[in-house]
């Protein structure tokens, strides 16, 4: 069992490495005239996935990435300085504070819980078992599976939020 925890750390390490070096080496020069995102930018996201699979604790896993972003907005433009991680610190704290009490997040925020609920609603009153029931004829393949989730995806389209929740939970 340990062994196979030890695998799947490793596994995850060389792939999280490899990703970075990816990114890393093929950052574009900056200009003054240009401006793009500096390679690091992926580590929070991908570190959030990492631990996600290795941790199965999301909320952990969210909150090491945050704390991360946080010390990446100030780090690397001098790593040694202990004001630069200080403002990290700063950035890590402020950040989901300024979110969440900006209009438009608040928006989401109160409109995606309700359809969580709807979508538990829907499982325990056996509206996905009926749905399920209907497309598993249909399925025969991969390839008909990946149809099936794509033509739900489309038909239970209200927006970017309820429709991966909803088609997720269904499919």
């Amino acid at each position: 069992m340990k062994t196979k925890i030890l695998n799947k750390t490793a596994a995850s390490a060389v792939i999280f490495a490899a990703v970075c070096a990816l990114a890393a080496l093929s950052e574009r020069h900056q200009t003054a005239d240009t401006q793009t995102t500096p390679w690091y930018s992926i580590v929070p996201p991908l570190m959030t996935i990492v631990l996600a699979f290795l941790t199965r604790n999301v909320l952990l896993s969210i909150a090491v990435a945050i704390i991360t972003g946080g010390l990446l907005t100030t780090l690397p433009s001098n790593p040694t300085s202990l004001s630069a991680f200080l403002a990290g610190l700063k950035t890590t704290v402020f950040y989901p504070i300024d979110t969440l009490t900006n209009i438009e997040s608040l928006k989401i925020l109160t409109f995606v819980p309700p359809i969580f609920a709807m979508v538990e609603i829907i499982i325990v009153s056996g509206g996905f078992k009926a749905i399920l029931q209907k497309l598993l004829p249909l399925i025969k393949t991969q390839k008909s599976a990946q149809a099936a989730t794509a033509l739900m995806g489309l038909i239970y389209f209200i927006d970017d939020y309820s429709n991966a929740v909803i088609v997720g939970s269904s499919m």
